[in-house]
């Protein structure tokens, strides 16, 4: 089924994967209203919209009321927690779905955060071998990051997102609007995504971010959407980019993972309830640029630019002592190991970053105790 965005007042990237199918990418303001134009009518059609107490009391019943014209609509509700990502909760969510009787042609809706939509993406990815979905980011973080690209996952005891598949959206639909919702941590959390992505491929879009970084500070959605646009989409476009040439993350697609070896090492080890992802994120890039520093792979001047910027945001700078074995050990889970070897990726330039393993463990416990740790 092919959906219908060519009426919105709205920007779209079509990312374009392996098996050839286009994944529509919409990018507006106050366009969520507008969900049903974009999806063919058919009485018969079972929506499921999956999301949690907090973004429902706000979006649910204006999207249901719209859908349901046309659609017959479900809800069904997950907790508002990293820690609700496991398989209980996927268990749960497929029941509910069998009970239903949803069909091949109809549609799993993820309206949320992150934690929405890898949960809601995963099950869309196993029930009947694979449903129609569409991604309705409502965080920023989701909005840049983890609603484009089609990774799926749920969380380990072992670790973060450690069982997974790649399952692609079949639109993503970014209403910026969502964002005056948020609160400043919130917004933070997916600061970093943006950040990052000029950190490993964008230097022009790194220096935006410097020029605007005052303004960046304010997290002014409706008096700066021009400028919080150009974040998004250009995050999105970058990612969009990488994900078309490496969908399963083969070889380049690694890149988009700056900081997160150390990132979903801190999340476990603090059991994903003292940082949020992003918050981790920030932490871990600038752990990735200082060991580059330590390898000689990008120059202090390179390093000190990075690190400043990151900075200049309200990112806590390290965590809560904890034993740097720990997260040693968190690292060694990391799905990227290869051959038993922490693989990390360091940035060599503003806009260019290499993927590096068989680094003495020494090193990275140094940089663990000298820049991480409290």
């Amino acid at each position: 089924m092919s959906f219908k965005h060519s009426q919105l007042n709205a920007k779209c990237i079509n990312l374009t994967v392996e098996s050839k199918r286009s994944c529509p990418i919409i990018i507006g303001h106050s366009i969520l209203s507008k969900l049903h134009d974009c999806i063919p009518d058919d009485p018969k059609r079972k929506i499921a919209i999956i999301s949690n107490q907090t973004v429902a009391s706000i979006y649910l019943n204006p999207l249901k009321t719209a859908l349901s014209k046309d659609h017959d609509v479900i809800y069904l509700e997950v907790n508002d927690s990293e820690k609700s990502k496991d398989f209980m909760t996927v268990s749960n969510l497929l029941d509910q779905l069998l009970n239903e009787k949803l069909e091949r042609n109809d549609i799993i809706i993820a309206l949320g955060g992150g934690v929405i939509g890898d949960l809601a993406g995963f099950v869309a990815s196993i029930y009947l071998r694979g449903i129609q979905l569409i991604q309705i980011p409502t965080s920023l973080l989701s909005q840049v990051d983890s609603s484009v690209g089609g990774k799926t996952g749920v969380n380990h005891k072992s670790g973060k997102n450690l069982i997974g598949t790649f399952y692609q959206p079949h639109m993503t639909f970014i209403d910026i609007q969502a964002l005056n919702t948020l609160d400043k941590r919130q917004c933070l959390c997916g600061l970093a995504e943006i950040i990052k992505y000029g950190i490993i491929l964008d230097k022009d879009f790194f220096d935006f971010i410097d020029k605007n970084k005052e303004r960046i500070k304010n997290f002014n959605f409706s008096k700066d959407k021009e400028l919080w646009e150009k974040l998004i989409h250009t995050s999105c476009a970058n990612k969009a980019k990488v994900v078309e040439k490496d969908e399963k993350e083969a070889g380049l697609r690694a890149i988009l993972n700056l900081g997160h070896t150390f990132a979903h090492a801190i999340e476990s080890v603090y059991e994903y309830g003292t940082y949020c992802h992003g918050e981790a994120v920030a932490i871990g890039m600038v752990a990735a640029t200082k060991l580059a520093e330590k390898l000689k792979i990008i120059s202090t001047v390179e390093s000190d630019k990075i690190v400043t910027l990151i900075h200049y945001f309200d990112f806590p700078k390290r965590t809560k002592p904890v034993d740097s074995q720990l997260l040693i050990d968190k690292m060694k889970m990391d799905k990227k190991v290869k051959s038993g070897s922490i693989q990390f990726i360091l940035p060599t330039a503003i806009g260019k970053v290499i993927s590096l393993g068989d680094i003495d463990e020494n090193e990275v416990k140094n940089i663990l105790r000298n820049v991480v740790i409290e």
